[in-house]
């Protein structure tokens, strides 16, 4: 039974450099980084095409690796796809987690397909592997997937199913692609109860036409245009639910960190995973939906607010609520009532008013 990749699309073959990387910001990175966490003391495992470990942006995170492809014992890329992934996770620059470290897990070939057995061994592999120093893995990315034709042949489905359930019962949270079918319709690992699934979105949260969906998703981030590594050098945009993956990956990588810094022990699975679904911003259809699960996943609230010059009508995510005093233009210069926006945002705004301060907490 064949096993691929997400299908994905290149959006641009190369670039010198990446450019704006704001959309990383849009997973509540900066939030951890001003507390320290960088990903330092995490390992990803990547079940994918290999890694590019001499690129700029990954010299120093991969930590190890192995391949399962029949012929070829190199782990290292020769399809593009897993270093992209493996960029956006833990890249020097472009990534989420910039001190969390790789392990390569190469399961399929320079075409991009595999087989369940292989990608079985592959994961029976992360299960057991320790690092020099002792170091487990703490994170599983899969952004490959087989259709439900997998469910013809149920032996091998379950055996599938027992090696994801290996890895969860023992603190190893596996990260899943929902698919790129644009149809409701069920991918495997990513129909799996034990996986965090996860769809895709483009920067205006807008969930992405080739996005599968499925009852089975659980959290989305963005997957429409993310630039990473080029494993022939430089980097390139690509869109797909296989790039919205590492982005959950990445901001799971920064829970771990912190976990792991402030209690010194492994950070059990199902805090994990309930910590990534309630670290959501609900979009699209009100509440969970088969679209976007439980929604945005990230580290901080972003909302957007929109004011006009003389309107006491301020909109929020799309909801209106009526300002005290409209936004003016006084001296050339823009001013808004500071309360509202604030406390529309999450944070609290507070006046001192015997000795003339206001106090702003995010």
């Amino acid at each position: 039974m064949l096993i691929k990749l997400a299908d994905y699309k290149v959006e641009i073959d190369s670039l010198d450099n990446p450019g704006d990387l704001t959309f990383l910001d849009y997973t509540g990175r900066q939030s951890y980084y001003k507390q320290g966490y960088y990903g330092q003391n995490v390992i990803v495992a990547v079940v994918d095409t290999g890694i590019a470990w001499d690129h700029k942006e990954l010299k120093d995170a991969y930590i190890d690796g192995k391949s399962f492809v029949a012929g070829n014992d190199s782990y290292y890329e020769d399809h593009g796809h897993s270093s992209h992934v493996s960029g956006t996770i833990a890249g020097k620059n472009v990534g989420i987690a910039p001190q969390a470290k790789i392990l390569a897990v190469k399961t399929l070939d320079d075409k991009g397909t595999g087989n369940i057995e292989r990608t079985i061994e592959g994961l029976k592999y992360i299960l057991n592997w320790k690092g020099k120093k002792g170091e487990k893995v703490d994170i599983v990315n899969m952004s490959l997937g087989a259709s439900s034709e997998l469910e013809k042949y149920p032996d091998l489905l379950n055996k599938y199913h027992q090696a994801i359930k290996d890895l969860v019962t023992n603190n190893i949270i596996v990260i899943v692609a929902a698919g790129n079918t644009g149809k409701k319709e069920h991918q495997y690992p990513a129909f799996f109860d034990e996986v965090v699934t996860v769809g895709a979105c483009d920067i205006k949260n807008r969930i992405a036409n080739f996005s599968t969906r499925s009852e089975a998703v659980d959290v989305c981030q963005n997957g429409v245009d993310i630039v990473s590594v080029n494993y022939k050098g430089g980097y390139m945009s690509m869109s797909g639910t296989s790039m919205a993956t590492p982005m959950v990956s990445g901001i799971a990588a920064l829970i771990v960190c912190k976990y792991k810094s402030l209690f010194k022990k492994l950070m059990p699975e199902l805090a994990l995973y309930e910590m990534l679904k309630m670290n959501t911003i609900d979009i699209g259809i009100k509440g969970v939906d088969d679209e976007s699960g439980a929604g945005f996943c990230t580290l901080k609230s972003f909302s957007n607010i929109l004011m006009t010059i003389g309107d006491t009508k301020m909109y929020v995510d799309g909801d209106v609520i009526t300002l005290d005093v409209p936004p003016q233009v006084i001296n050339n210069r823009t001013m808004i009532p500071v309360r509202a926006p604030f406390e529309a945002a999450g944070g609290k705004v507070t006046w001192d008013e015997q000795n003339s301060i206001v106090k702003i907490i995010l």
